[in-house]
């Protein structure tokens, strides 16, 4: 199921296990089910700290779980995770034997604090360049606290389930049964939407700030460079900001950077974020500025007011604020409480098959069926003005006026200058009379329909 290469890589990841973990598939006697099987006993054979049984009795098959032995799993991958999920098998199996995960300390407490059961389910498409982030923030979080599970579910390969629950695009994710998010989600959102309590205690941690020299509202390429140019003074500097990244995060491939030929949104933005770290700016995601109040008094402190009822205060404002996808008025780019669904989304009209992973040069098949309901679909085609069908010769009509030759009413400082005008006026007689060959030919080669009065010429 592996080359050489891969397999020779992902062997020196496994080096890095502390201690031995297991995989349970639970398997039928379909095709993916034996390249299933492949993956699953090259990664076995890769070390010895890494077994594998086959009598798992997961409902949908085939599907593996990776777990601790004696435990119950708790990250389950319904579906062969290659291509772009490659790399959330391949940090499931380190964080689950123990490699400890890079993500901040705090994130790491609140997931290990957090009460109740949380069951997850993400559709995902393995050409989808978002569902990473969801599927790998919701392992980590199976990985960290035992009340929660995360299920990787591949739509090509359970496409009865997808069609059941009306899916239209990936990813999305499910919690206890229930539609709980659509689009990229990173950990740091998920938790906000989970935990009840991160709001009011995310809050009061912000109103105990002191003020700051300088405060960045905005997280984008704008705010990142204005908060490294002021913290490179030497003066306090924070940023303040839905998520770091901005709109540059929804963006797949980026060629119009000065100096970088190609690069991609993510890309782009963890070295950002790893610039501005590189320096003493507070970084504060996942807020939303409400008000600006303006200084009392000369050398007074602005005072940025958030929607949560915290509040900052700084000497200096820049607000670099950016741009987000304008909205429509309708249910289903607000389904996930985010105003750049539509944009994080992977349509499922251009997802990939699995099959198809390995020949990207092909042109596949979509995995989804082939009348979709357009009611839930934000994005459908506006179907273009149909071209005069010929009745004799069974073609398009040659002789048809394109809309450019349609006649507009002319405003009157056009109809004036066109008086006065011979050269125009002449070339408006021309007009008309290829106009009126155009309809006699017309007339012939597509006749007037029956009760229809015909225009004099």
């Amino acid at each position: 199921m592996l080359d050489s290469n891969i397999k020779a890589q992902l062997a020196a990841y496994l080096e890095k296990l502390q201690r031995p973990i297991e995989l349970v598939a639970s398997l039928d006697d379909s095709a993916k089910a034996q390249e299933m099987r492949g993956l699953l006993t090259d990664i076995a054979e890769l070390s010895p700290k890494v077994s594998l049984r086959e009598d798992g009795t997961a409902a949908l098959r085939p599907s593996f779980a990776i777990g601790l032995p004696g435990e119950t799993p708790r990250i389950t991958f319904a579906g062969i995770p290659m291509g772009h999920e490659f790399t959330s098998l391949v940090l499931a199996l380190l964080q689950t034997g123990g490699h400890p995960p890079k993500v901040e300390q705090a994130v790491i407490d609140q997931i290990k604090a957090l009460p109740g059961t949380f069951n997850f389910e993400t559709y995902i498409s393995l050409s989808c360049h978002n569902c990473p982030d969801v599927v790998q923030a919701l392992n980590l979080m199976a990985v960290l606290n035992p009340g929660v599970t995360s299920t990787m579910i591949d739509g090509a390969m359970f496409q009865d389930v997808v069609n059941a629950r009306q899916i239209m695009a990936v990813p999305t994710t499910y919690l206890n049964g229930e539609e709980f998010g659509a689009g990229r989600m990173l950990i740091e959102e998920i938790l906000a939407k989970v935990d009840t309590g991160a709001a009011a205690r995310a809050a009061e941690a912000l109103g105990q700030k002191e003020a700051f020299d300088v405060l960045v509202v905005g997280g984008g390429p704008a705010g990142a460079a204005a908060a490294v140019y002021a913290a490179r003074k030497g003066i306090r500097t924070g940023i303040l900001a839905e998520r770091f990244g901005g709109q540059v995060m929804d963006t797949l491939g980026i060629e119009n950077f000065i100096s970088v030929s190609h690069t991609e949104g993510p890309k782009l933005v963890a070295a950002l974020e790893q610039h501005v770290k590189d320096y003493e700016v507070d970084i504060m995601t996942l807020q939303r500025a409400a008000k600006l109040v303006p200084a009392s008094e000369a050398g007074g402190l602005v005072e940025i007011q958030l929607e949560n009822g915290a509040s900052l205060k700084s000497k200096s404002v820049i607000l670099a604020t950016g741009a987000r996808w304008r909205e429509m008025n309708v249910p289903g780019p607000r389904a996930s409480a985010s105003a750049r669904t539509a944009t994080a989304r992977c349509s499922r009209a251009s997802a990939l098959p699995s099959s198809a992973a390995a020949t990207p040069a092909s042109k596949p098949p979509s995995i989804w069926p082939a009348s979709l309901p357009t009611s839930r679909c934000s994005n459908s085609p506006t179907p273009s003005a149909p071209t005069p069908f010929c009745r004799k010769s069974s073609t398009a009509c040659p002789t048809s006026p394109s809309s450019s030759q349609r006649k507009r009413p002319k405003s009157p400082v056009t109809a004036r200058r066109s008086t006065a005008s011979p050269t125009r006026t002449a070339l408006r007689k021309r007009s008309s009379t290829s106009n009126s060959k155009a309809s006699s030919s017309r007339s012939a080669c597509c006749p007037t329909p029956t009760g229809s009065r015909a225009r004099s010429t």
